[in-house]
């Protein structure tokens, strides 16, 4: 072969080459560039809600989006995995290093998303054509269950590439979808795991019945709050197909054997029988919901699937959602705003007569309440999203707590914290459990802070739980043991604080010492007398130091545990750092958890990670201000230091 003929298929070959090479760059550019046009497209899109969104755009859009990723995928997967090492670069680098878990996040989202959307579609276009949501399940929740299994893998793809995502190294234009994100991915993929087992749930292959207890936080109870008030709600094919409230009184058959109640509801309130109201006495949610269901005897025995809890504050977050309801018999509309004025009002006796009819009919509104929320429900006017928000918010700080007979729903419930369970957690543990016990509603006067210091200095780790109560009822009233009725509700929330507590904390603690509080018997509507030393038992699985309180209004009182702690409570790893875990559990009905956490740190240690909120205060002590809706944790990882080193 020739000089010539070699230099000119040389030639050929790199300029072959160099067509390829462009072609090549040119779809990755191509695929980059229409990725960031869709990611515009579909924040414009996500604005204008299900309702009105075009789904031919959005199935086109999708398209293109998946298309883009596996483009990128295939033809540049190898250079996003190699530019991850220029991680050293200044600027750019940071990014560079996160493409590989964006590609794979990018790809396993996109593909899922494809897949759901393909089964929603003509769903959605159904209810833009007019029908009700409701109406659509059957149709819905079949397709989204198809290859399931394939839809929970790329769920968990897209969860792990999150997982392994440096936040901080990407834009900050993208920050905030970033963490919604991060939000939204567990509940995708708990939401794919119960989208197989919600038509049984929807009654669609049987009608299901579940109990709705109405809780009265003022009157807190360790299960959240008394049970007012009760519900039977029957659901057939995605619908409510019947609702019937009754008052908690109502559904008590005394001609059958009742239980002994709980000690503490004897001695401070003289009952002797367990009845239903009263049934919510354990913290744990699935253990007071199952005995709810034991006392529940309406007269025509229920087949329950399950049982709801929700309380005054679960409504309102709720109908944050629904938005104005029409209550029958109530001039002007009913909010999230008004809700709990209306239900006071609603209650009280006209005139202030507090005769029979007004008993009979006192809790009436309840009814009335639920059926105006079933109408805003199906009426299509209802925000879905701000709902489901509400929803949320509401279970994860135990205003609205569910059990369910379902093994798969209630191991998605407990995994997320929404099914009330007392589950013990590693480490250290703190839950205040508070029962008012004085016949009042008094809980709504209450405020309470805790303070808790833990010394772990030595090798036999010390805590003090210092509780201080303020009974902030402007009123000043006598402390006299009473069953008494007012006619204006808020008097009712201005009376002294009867309570019983049980501190639960490791199980293995002992008690060193308790603040006395003895109660006279003139005090205790019962008659006997509470010697206020304290008491020690075990409950969960778990240590209880209870004790009783009576706070007059407009006072303060403060109570103090000190006990031992079990040496697990920290643990120490092959490296030697020692790691103490912590967790505040907020009770059902509480509306936050306020207070302070110090640690008393042994000599030489040297704090690896400090929590947020946490400050040293001298002499090796880390204190921690905590303040939540829900549970708290406090996790502190330290080494300690050779003396000398």
């Amino acid at each position: 072969m020739s000089v010539k003929v070699t230099r000119t298929l040389g030639s050929a070959a790199l300029l072959v080459g160099g067509l390829l090479l462009l072609i090549w760059l040119g779809m990755v550019v191509y695929a980059v560039g229409d990725l960031a046009a869709q990611a515009r497209a579909a924040r414009g899109l996500a604005s204008g809600g299900i309702g009105n969104v075009d789904t031919a755009t959005v199935t086109t859009m999708l398209q293109r989006t998946r298309r883009d990723v596996v483009t990128l995928r295939q033809q540049a997967g190898w250079l996003v995995t190699n530019a991850a090492r220029l991680r050293w670069l200044p600027k750019v680098g940071p990014l560079l290093g996160e493409g590989p878990a964006l590609l794979e996040l990018g790809d396993a989202l996109t593909e899922l998303g494809a897949m759901l959307w393909a089964d929603a579609r003509p769903s959605i276009e159904r209810y833009q054509r007019g029908e009700p949501w409701q109406g659509l399940l059957p149709e819905l929740l079949p397709a989204v269950g198809r290859d399931l299994q394939r839809k929970q893998a790329l769920a968990a793809r897209a969860q792990s590439a999150y997982a392994d995502l440096d936040l901080a190294a990407l834009p900050s234009s993208v920050e905030g979808y970033a963490d919604l994100l991060g939000q939204a991915l567990p509940y995708l993929a708990d939401g794919l795991e119960i989208a197989g087992v919600a038509p049984t749930l929807l009654g669609f292959d049987a009608p299901r019945t579940y109990l709705v207890l109405a809780l009265n936080e003022d009157e807190l109870r360790p299960g959240g709050g008394f049970i007012t008030g009760v519900g039977e709600v029957q659901v057939a094919e995605g619908d409510i197909v019947s609702m019937v409230f009754r008052d908690s009184y109502a559904v008590d058959d005394l001609s059958l054997p009742y239980p002994d109640p709980p000690e503490p509801l004897r001695f401070f309130m003289g009952l002797d029988l367990w009845g239903f109201r009263d049934s919510n006495w354990s913290p744990d949610f699935p253990t007071a919901a199952r005995q709810a269901i034991a006392l529940y005897r309406p007269g025509t025995r229920a087949n329950l699937s399950g049982v709801v809890a929700v309380d005054q504050r679960g409504v309102q977050l709720l109908l944050d959602g629904l938005g104005t309801l029409t209550v029958a018999g109530v001039d002007g509309p009913v909010t999230s705003q008004t809700v709990i004025d209306y239900m006071r009002s609603a209650w009280a006796p006209e005139e202030g007569a507090l005769d029979r009819a007004w008993w009979l009919q006192r809790k009436d509104f309840m009814g009335d309440l639920a059926t105006a929320a079933r109408a805003a429900l199906f009426s299509g006017q209802a925000d879905l999203v701000a709902l489901g928000r509400g929803a949320r918010a509401a279970l994860e700080e135990r205003h609205i707590q569910v059990f369910l007979a379902d093994p798969v729903v209630s191991a998605v419930l407990a995994r997320r914290g929404w099914d009330g369970s007392m589950s013990i957690p590693d480490g250290d543990v703190i839950a205040l459990v508070e029962a008012n016990v004085g016949y009042n509603k008094a809980s709504a006067s209450i405020s309470r802070d805790l303070a808790y210091t833990i010394d772990l200095r030595s090798g036999n780790p010390r805590g003090e739980v210092e509780l201080t109560y303020v009974n902030t009822a402007r009123r000043e009233q006598p402390c006299t043991p009473e069953i008494r009725y007012d006619a204006d509700y808020a008097l009712a929330t201005q009376r002294c604080y009867w309570a019983y507590l049980r501190l639960l904390v490791p199980l293995g603690s002992g008690l060193v010492e308790v603040t006395p509080n003895p109660i006279p018997s003139r005090d205790i509507l019962t008659g006997h007398a509470w010697a206020g030393d304290g008491q020690v038992s075990r409950e969960l699985g778990l240590t209880a130091f209870s004790q009783a309180l009576l706070l007059p209004t407009q006072s303060e009182r403060q109570l103090r545990f000190t006990y031992s702690l079990p040496q697990w409570i920290v643990s120490r790893d092959e490296e030697g750092v020692y790691t103490y875990r912590l967790t505040i559990r907020k009770q059902a009905g509480l509306a936050e958890l306020a207070g302070r956490v110090r640690l008393l740190l042994p000599e030489n240690a040297v704090v690896l990670t400090n929590p947020a909120g946490c400050e040293f205060s001298g002499e090796g002590a880390l204190t921690c201000t905590v303040q939540s809706s829900t549970d708290i944790s406090v996790v502190v990882r330290y080494t300690i230091l050779e003396a000398g080193k």
